[in-house]
């Protein structure tokens, strides 16, 4: 198993998107669909 390079993590955590107060206010929600579109 390898681990990830700090770049890697940086595009990674860059490419998912959040969105505050979804479902409901005082959570964010970690939209990861921008993520599978960029493989």
């Amino acid at each position: 198993m390898s681990t990830l390079s700090t770049e890697d993590k940086h595009i990674i955590l860059d490419t998912i998107r959040d969105i505050p107060d979804f479902p409901k206010k005082g959570i964010i929600f970690k939209d990861i669909t921008t993520l599978l579109n960029n493989p």
